[in-house]
């Protein structure tokens, strides 16, 4: 058990290493986390030395390693994958400056509209629509709430020839903002 938390701020820099080189976009600025990984696989290798320490002092480093990994680089990346905030505000936003009925397509009623919903700052009834032909019987103006890969399966109507106001991640989906306009 002792070899394993020697081991373990060891591999954890090794997994940050190359989890940074496959996902350059969202492991950003490590450094500080290499450092204080190494200078935890640093105190482990010298407590080998120290038969009184060696066990406490292992089993630290390895905890230690661990809860750093995890608050410094798994939950920020967590965050910002599933960000639904920044999106929803840039929206609501733009709703704010036209104002017109905010239309939710594909959402449903939970969930995703409710993610969207928590982050404005203020009570709004929007329309649900689950279906393209739904969407056809929107009168404009509207502003439409859309998944990427919807917004390109609309190709080839009026929906889909329109340019999108507002494109940005929500929860981990690309999403897009239109305004049908009169």
């Amino acid at each position: 058990m002792q070899a394993l938390w020697l081991l373990i701020p060891g591999l954890l820099i090794i997994a940050l290493v190359v989890g940074q080189r496959r996902f350059p976009e969202q492991l950003t600025g490590l450094a500080p986390v290499l450092i204080v990984l190494g200078v935890l696989q640093a105190i482990a290798i010298a407590a080998l030395f120290r038969p009184t320490w060696r066990a406490q002092a292992l089993a630290f480093c390895a905890v230690l390693g661990l809860w750093s990994v995890y608050i410094l680089v798994f939950e920020p990346v967590e965050r910002q994958l599933y960000d639904s905030r920044t999106f929803s505000r840039a929206a609501f936003a733009q709703v704010q400056q036209e104002s017109a009925p905010l239309v939710l397509f594909g959402m449903g009623k939970d969930a995703k509209a409710i993610k969207f919903m928590v982050n404005i700052e203020q009570d709004l009834q929007p329309v649900f629509t689950e279906s393209a032909q739904d969407l056809g019987s929107i009168a404009a103006p509207a502003w439409v709430i859309m998944d990427q890969n919807d917004y390109k399966a609309l190709k080839g109507t009026s929906l889909g020839a329109l340019e999108p106001a507002l494109t940005g991640r929500f929860d981990k989906n690309d999403y897009v903002l239109l305004h049908l306009k009169p």
